[in-house]
């Protein structure tokens, strides 16, 4: 998970990694992704799932991108 547009970080910043195993009969499947012991900061953050052992351009499956929003004052 990278730091999109999070105010102080490098947008290239990477925030968290993980790998799993998957069969080739797999078709879909489903992330969670738990706030950090700090919560998370309001900003734009961007997942990447890559496919294989190296992350590359090529093993680049999808992207997903969220945005987070401050508390209404």
């Amino acid at each position: 998970m990278q730091a999109g547009r999070i105010q102080g970080l490098d947008p290239a910043t990477i925030l968290a990694e993980d790998a799993m195993h998957i069969t080739l009969e797999d078709e879909s499947g489903y992330l969670k992704l738990s706030s950090p012991p700090s919560g998370w900061k309001p900003g734009r953050y961007k997942v990447e799932i890559h496919a294989g052992e190296q992350v590359n351009e090529m093993s680049l499956m999808g992207t997903m991108r969220f945005t987070v929003v401050g508390a209404k004052k």
